[in-house]
């Protein structure tokens, strides 16, 4: 598969902005046509938002779009990049088709407006839900699928999910371990990294000497090699590597490890030994005692059975479609736990889900909008 790609780079982000947007319209792209997606790359080269003219759910799907959205919450102070990637192979009804866009730091992609207030350092009695009806909408040039994603004030260390691809549902449980050599047939698992994530590690143990690395799905930057790579061999049945982004956020998406018996090889190898990868972040943790009707597709972190709850639900609505300046009211449930005066702080944030971004089908989510909300367990 070839892929066109065009860099744009954009206007300086300045300091305190809460939000960057940007909205890209083709002049003429057909129902079932250019398959069209876009990354919005940090000062740091961490792609931290993503777009997509081509659903792969609901009932967008298989629907090329002539619009599309990309939007990024807090950026950091700098200058950012869009990248816009032109899947092949094209639609064949014309040899170019222009295209032009809005970049906004005012304009938010969504909002997000609660029929009652979230609670603001209010008493909330352990175990006695709070229901709050929250009204969105679809404020930016194309159709996104929406879902709620609660995080608290506290940074929490997270060993992910190895996760597959299923054939009976979006995603299975995957396996740490890959057998060594690797085939060319293998299907190796990857882990979803979420949002607000400040660095990623991979642990890899061995029953032979090898190594390893740590890149995106798409296998884009960042690529993460070993630190023996400047102290000796990369080798050994244990290995690890860690990567925290100068920006503060690491790309956020499906991630792979490399594992790779050592050479040289003088004769062709046959399978003889076995590694497993253990993948972990530091990120915001997840607010498990808020819960909603869409699911939380970053908890594909920790949970394939997440991942599918928000693009194939079998309790609940899942993702939310919306079309441009459509609205919808969903519940946000708060049931809170724990002992008697203990605080609660924490965000709930509005995602888009992104379903497989061309040209390579990253899976990921934007934060389009987003509510404080605090309390004690009483």
């Amino acid at each position: 598969m070839r892929t066109l790609r065009s860099s744009h780079p954009l206007p300086g982000v300045p300091s305190g902005t809460k939000q960057v947007t940007v909205q890209l319209a083709m002049h003429n792209n057909p129902g079932i046509g250019n398959v069209i997606g876009a990354y919005l790359v940090a000062p740091d080269g961490n792609a931290v938002a993503y777009g997509q003219n081509y659903d792969l759910s609901g009932a967008e799907v298989g629907v090329t779009n002539p619009t599309l959205t990309v939007s990024a919450l807090n950026p950091v102070r700098g200058l950012w990049t869009l990248v816009i990637a032109f899947s092949e192979p094209v639609a064949g009804t014309e040899v170019s088709d222009a295209y032009a866009g809005l970049v906004s730091f005012t304009s938010p992609a969504a909002t997000m407006a609660p029929t009652t207030p979230l609670p603001a350092g209010q008493t909330l009695a352990a175990g006695t839900p709070v229901t709050i009806p929250v009204t969105i909408t679809n404020t930016s040039n194309a159709p996104q699928d929406y879902f709620f994603d609660a995080r608290t004030a506290v940074s929490a260390t997270m060993t992910l999910a190895p996760v597959d691809f299923g054939s009976n549902a979006p995603f299975v449980k995957g396996s740490p371990k890959t057998t060594l050599p690797l085939s060319a047939n293998a299907t190796p698992a990857f882990w979803f990294v979420p949002t607000h994530t400040s660095t990623v590690t991979v642990k890899q143990t061995s029953t032979i000497p090898a190594m390893t690395d740590l890149s995106t799905m798409t296998g884009g930057d960042p690529d993460i090699g070993l630190a023996g790579l400047s102290k000796g061999s990369l080798c050994a049945k244990s290995v690890a590597s860690s990567y925290t982004p100068p920006g503060g956020w690491v790309t956020s998406g499906g991630w792979v490890t490399g594992p790779t018996e050592c050479g040289p090889f003088k004769t062709l190898v046959k399978a003889n030994g076995t590694a497993t990868d253990t993948v972990t972040v530091k990120a915001a943790a997840f607010d498990t005692t808020v819960t909603s009707a869409t699911g939380d597709f970053e908890q594909l972190a920790t949970s394939a059975a997440a991942g599918n709850a928000v693009i194939s639900p079998t309790n609940g609505v899942g993702a939310t479609e919306l079309q441009p300046g459509q609205s919808a009211t969903l519940n946000v449930t708060i049931k809170p736990s724990g002992t008697a005066g203990t605080a609660v702080s924490g965000t709930l944030y509005l995602d888009a889900l992104q379903s497989g971004v061309p040209p390579y089908g990253q899976i990921a989510a934007d934060e389009v909008a987003s509510l404080p909300y605090s309390y004690t367990v009483g």
